[in-house]
């Protein structure tokens, strides 16, 4: 292995965790030898300071461990290879002494025949991934009984068969090894593959064993806004504003269904944006779930909005038919009316001079004047609702914007829902600091808002005893923006309702009376203008404000 390798770090950190299991086998057959040796034998210092050398080496390669994430990769894995090289020519020298000294006792030889084995066996394990490292340590141990024998050649009629069966006996831990590492490096490699593929793929992808989270990719990450290390491990439920995702989760979890999807709203950066969640429980282990959620929220609202859209157009077409059958009459009606006024004042200048006289068939011929005025007017009123219809129900999204004064939409807008107020009693007033302020906007997306939030407080209010609309626009000067606030007398909006308040398909409004798209759509309609929808919880009473970009000067003059 070198540091070129592009499992370079993975190969570290197995290093580091198998660490525990090497240095525990080397306490424990150390410790072993040398147990057997002064139950046996008296006392021997050599021995006693050769296993004290691989006890300690032992514990510093496990301090050494929790250094990996404060060092280089290099300088960390040139420590650790150079306290395994030490390791190992203790326990060389500690297996030399103990064959030099005991060699004709066979439970002693047969003993460490037996902790050379499992040193070697450890070995293979807990630094088989490392070439460097584990044919270093393991070869500096098998120098111990190949010098040994080499030099006892003569003396033992054994030593060759015993020799010859360690070294074969390393040389299939060896090939072993090397299988291992190989299909260890193949694994990784197809795991890392399928990470690219997760991670790619446009969804939250998480793996939940037991309620809690095994697996995580980029995206879900994104969602959550945590690093890999603070979800992994974690309950469901810990993350505080995915409440939808923990209902629906533990609904799932404890029904027999095999696979759950639904609607949610997840808060990504403070914003709440609708998810296709879809949970499935692997086939063999019904306690793993996986849980993919598709950022669906873009999707959904050009979905709503061209729904929208289409349902406008079609009463864009009406409202012009309408337009073109009511117009005709109402002009024939204001004519007739106005040139009836103008005979009756006629009649009076010229031929009548006492008010005695006036009544015709005991009718005043002023209560007619003022009935004839009152047609004359209603028919404007008319004409400016069907005007006010036709440019709200205008479909403008192909249309480039125009800059508009404020006040013209406002008034347009307030044709639609004036009469509605005044029927259930709301007093509605407006104050536009700057009459001649305009906007370069779609005039009747943003007239549909204004629509929007001037119904939605006009059902809100209906039922209580003060009832009142304000509308206060002002020029943010500093910020070259237009401030509308839609005011009226409700006492609030309750915090859990805001913080849902904008989402697609939220509503407080009884079945069949509200769908929950005005605010989203509407939100999304003056985001697409650089502006913003927002509520102002600071407000005394239940307050919508949306801030627009005015119209540069630059922009004034060439219109």
């Amino acid at each position: 292995m070198n540091n070129k390798s592009p499992f370079y770090r993975e190969i570290l950190s197995e290093l580091k965790n198998r660490s525990f299991i090497g240095v525990i086998n080397n306490v424990l057959l150390s410790l072993l030898l040398l147990i057997s040796f002064q139950s046996l034998y008296k006392f021997n210092y050599t021995f006693f300071n050769l296993t004290y050398a691989i006890v300690l080496f032992s514990l510093i390669r496990l301090v050494h461990v929790h250094a990996f994430n404060f060092i280089s990769d290099r300088l960390w894995h040139a420590i650790f290879s150079l306290i395994n090289v030490v390791t190992a020519v203790s326990w060389s020298l500690l297996l030399y002494y103990s064959l030099i000294e005991y060699h004709v006792d066979f439970r002693i030889v047969s003993l460490i025949h037996i902790v050379y084995a499992g040193v070697i066996a450890s070995a293979s394990y807990n630094l088989g991934l490392s070439f460097r490292d584990f044919f270093l340590f393991s070869l500096i141990i098998l120098m111990a009984p190949i010098l040994f024998y080499s030099v006892n050649f003569k003396d033992s009629f054994n030593s060759f068969y015993i020799l010859a069966i360690l070294v074969i006996f390393f040389i299939f831990i060896a090939l072993q090894r090397r299988d291992y590492s190989i299909q260890w490096r193949r694994i990784l490699t197809q795991q890392k593959e399928m990470e690219v593929l997760i991670n790619s793929f446009p969804a939250g992808i998480t793996l939940i064993k037991n309620r809690k989270y095994i697996y995580v990719n980029n995206k879900a990450l994104k969602v959550s806004g945590l690093e890999k290390s603070l979800f992994i491990g974690k309950q469901v439920g810990f993350l505080d504003n995915h409440d939808e995702f923990n209902f629906y989760f533990e609904k799932f979890s404890e029904s027999e269904s095999e696979n759950s999807t639904h609607e949610i709203n997840l808060r990504i950066n403070n914003e709440s944006r609708l998810h296709l969640l879809i949970l499935q429980k692997m086939a063999d282990d019904k306690s793993l779930i996986i849980a993919i959620t598709i950022d669906i929220h873009e999707q959904r609202q050009n979905e709503v909005a061209l729904q929208a859209a289409s349902k406008m157009a079609a009463l864009g077409e009406m409202s012009s038919g309408l337009a073109h059958e009511i117009n005709n009459p109402l002009a024939v009606i204001s004519g007739q009316a106005g040139q009836l006024m103008r005979m009756i004042e006629n009649l009076c200048e010229s031929k009548i001079t006492n008010e005695e006289s006036l009544n015709l068939s005991g009718v005043s011929v002023n209560k007619i004047l003022d009935g004839l005025q009152r047609i004359y007017k209603t028919s404007f009123r008319i004409a400016s609702i069907i005007k006010g219809l036709r440019q709200i129900a205008r479909n403008d999204v192909a249309d480039s914007r125009e800059i508009v004064s404020f006040k013209n939409i406002l008034t347009d807008t307030l044709s639609l829902c004036e009469t509605r107020m005044q029927n259930k009693g709301i007093l509605f007033k407006f104050n536009l600091e700057n009459e001649e302020v305009l906007v370069d906007c779609h005039q009747a997306q943003i007239g549909q808002v204004i629509l929007n939030l001037l119904n939605n407080s006009i059902d809100a209010i209906e039922g209580i005893k003060e009832k009142w609309i304000q509308v206060n626009a002002k020029v943010l000067d500093q910020e070259k923006k237009l401030r509308v606030e839609i005011i009226d007398s409700g006492k609030g909006i309750p915090l859990e309702v805001v913080r849902k308040i904008m989402n697609l398909f939220f509503t407080t409004k009884p079945t069949g009376k509200g769908t929950g798209l005005g605010l989203s759509i509407s939100k999304s309609i003056v985001e697409q203008h650089q502006g913003t929808l927002y509520y102002e919880n600071r407000s005394l009473n239940t307050t919508f404000v949306i801030e627009l970009p005015i119209a540069s000067e630059e922009n004034t003059l060439i219109s």
